[in-house]
C-alpha cells in the first residue's frame, strides 16, 4: 500500500480543481459583438424584453441568463445605433427576444456551441408584428483558444451569443420602418 503525503495530495487536488474550473455566469460585456453591420439606422425608439435563458450552476456548464443577455442586447442597440432611442416604456416598437436554446458539448477537443433565439419586433401603436426572425448561430473554441475544457466552453458560449446579437442587429437594420 502506497502512502500519499499530504503536500502531494493537496497539490494534486489543486491542479484538478484548476483544470475543471467552476462555471460563472456569462457577463453581458462578453456577449457584445466587437463590430456591427448596420444597413439602416431607424429614427425611432424601441423597448426591449428578453425571455428565457438560464442561470449558471457553479458546478455545471456556462449558461446565458435572460437579464445578462438583455443587457448585452441593450448595449449592442446603443452601440450600433440601429434605433435612435432605447426606452423602458413609451417606445415606438417593442423588441422581444426569446432564448430558445444554448446547446453545449459535454466534452471534446473543440467546444461547439449553438444558440437559437427568436427576435420579434412589434409596432406598439397598432400591435402589428413587423418582423419575426429565428436566429441560429454557432461558435467554436478549440485547443488554440484554451487548454482547459470549461474555458473553451465559456469562450464558445460567449462567441455564440455575440454572433447571435450581431445577426439580430443586422436583420433589424434591414427593415424599412
Amino acid at each position: 500500500m502506497k502512502i500519499i503525503r499530504m503536500p502531494q495530495f493537496i497539490f494534486v487536488i489543486s491542479v484538478l480543481l484548476l483544470m475543471t474550473g467552476c462555471a460563472t455566469p456569462i457577463k453581458p460585456a462578453a456577449m457584445i459583438p466587437v463590430s456591427f453591420v448596420v444597413q439602416n439606422k431607424h429614427d425611432t425608439s424601441v423597448q426591449l424584453r428578453v425571455e428565457g435563458g438560464q442561470d449558471t450552476d457553479p458546478m455545471g456548464t456556462y449558461q446565458i441568463s435572460g437579464p445578462n443577455f438583455q443587457q448585452a442586447v441593450a448595449d449592442a442597440i446603443r452601440t450600433s445605433g440601429v434605433f435612435s432611442h432605447l426606452k423602458e416604456s413609451g417606445a415606438d416598437y417593442n423588441l422581444t427576444i426569446s432564448i430558445i436554446s444554448v446547446n453545449q458539448p459535454a466534452f471534446g477537443m473543440n467546444a461547439i456551441v449553438n444558440m437559437a433565439t427568436q427576435w420579434k419586433l412589434t409596432r406598439i401603436a397598432t400591435s402589428e408584428i413587423v418582423s419575426q426572425e429565428l436566429i441560429i448561430r454557432s461558435s467554436v473554441a478549440g485547443m488554440g483558444k484554451a487548454i482547459i475544457g470549461s474555458t473553451r466552453c465559456r469562450i464558445a458560449t460567449q462567441g455564440a451569443a455575440q454572433e447571435n446579437i450581431k445577426e439580430g442587429i443586422l436583420r433589424l437594420s434591414q427593415l424599412k420602418l
